[in-house]
């Protein structure tokens, strides 16, 4: 059973699923319905380039090995990003990697012989750009290098502007992707149900327009590279005109305010806790619950009506924690909110080898997770 607070006070799905699907940057902007708008993005910040460091020069061709798999790949910044390459009859010591960063340094790697000639090239990407991987083989240029290696973070996504809507009436919201680097952007409305159109502004941002026509609380899901953008599913809540309710709400969940944007990332063992504010004058129940990346998150909630409720857990574990907040049974202020934990003491770090001026030093980071 889910550990959750409650706290009470006194005061269908479609089949033929609609989704907006946009790539960053300079690729194709996709509609619902089958309808496709080609526009071009660049989400890339712009500013003075630092100077390149050199790839290792030509000498030939090591025809005998290849990449296994895509040469272009995009990986989650901050994570382990890898490339295999077949090489038979090589000697692990025979092979050299060159990794440029976006912001031309040259990051540490390693090379693990995984057996019957084949190599994994790994690294950790470290901010959002494309990272170019040289590798040689004995001297000679594998066929098809340089790799290259598109690191993305869906927590720099914006999703702003979603207010409450009417059935029949053009609803609006933006997404700014901007400093999020380049992949796919997919964002569909209560599961497909609902279609959406996406208009481009430039400069990695857009327009999202869709028209309701029910009077519920409509989900807003907003994925990049498949990973879900903090924050989503958001909520919208929609009225019928003549009659002035909103669909799903207790009526008056809008006022529901949770202060959650400083839980991005937590830390393992340590106290978070966020603030919920809820209109005075109503009878209502507040839960609250956090599940956690292997069990369900003891809450505890103090407070009141008057001066807010203040919500606290401890996260046991490394990865994502999902924060919902319920008012009546309806989820509110923008949760599920989706809360990554940390552990800085599973951090490894390498011997630093003593260095000269003007020569590359090289150390290597891990972590047990």
């Amino acid at each position: 059973s889910k550990s959750q607070e409650t706290t009470g006070f006194s005061s269908s799905k479609s089949q033929n699923v609609s989704m907006s699907t946009a790539s960053f940057s300079s690729s194709t902007f996709k509609s619902s319905h089958n309808s496709f708008t080609k526009n071009s993005l660049d989400a890339s910040s712009s500013g003075p380039t630092p100077p390149s460091p050199k790839l290792s020069s030509y000498k030939g061709t090591a025809e005998k090995c290849k990449f296994v798999g895509e040469t272009v790949r995009h990986f989650n910044a901050g994570k382990l990003a890898t490339f295999e390459m077949f090489a038979p009859g090589t000697k692990k010591a025979d092979i050299t990697v060159s990794i440029i960063s976006p912001e031309k340094r040259h990051i540490p790697y390693k090379v693990v012989d995984s057996g019957n000639g084949v190599f994994r090239i790994e690294f950790t990407t470290v901010e959002v750009g494309s990272y170019v991987i040289d590798v040689n083989v004995a001297g000679l240029s594998v066929p098809n290098s340089p790799l290259i290696a598109k690191a993305y973070d869906a927590t720099l996504i914006k999703v702003t502007d979603i207010t409450d809507g009417v059935v029949g009436d053009l609803s609006t919201f933006r997404v700014d992707a901007s400093k999020a680097g380049e992949g796919q952007l997919e964002i569909s409305i209560n599961d497909g149900d609902v279609p959406n159109a996406v208009q481009v502004l430039g400069g990695g941002k857009c327009l999202v327009t869709f028209t309701p026509d029910q009077a519920i609380t409509h989900e807003i899901e907003v994925m990049f590279n498949n990973d879900q953008v903090p924050g989503s599913p958001f909520l919208c809540r929609v009225k019928d005109e003549d009659d002035g309710s909103y669909g799903g709400s207790s009526g008056s969940f809008s006022r529901v305010t949770v202060e959650l944007d400083h839980l991005g990332l937590v830390s393992v063992g340590q106290p978070a806790e966020f603030t919920i504010r809820v209109p005075e004058g109503a009878d209502a129940e507040l839960a609250v619950s956090v599940q956690g990346p292997v069990e369900d998150i003891p809450v505890k909630v103090t407070g009141n009506v008057k001066n807010g409720f203040v919500a606290q857990f401890i996260p046991n574990a490394v990865g994502l924690h999902v924060v919902l907040v319920e008012y009546n049974g309806v989820a509110v202020g923008g949760t599920p909110y989706y809360s990554k934990a940390y552990d800085a003491e599973g951090v490894g770090v390498s011997d630093i080898p003593k260095g000269s001026v003007g020569k590359t030093v090289t150390f290597a980071g891990s972590n047990r997770y």
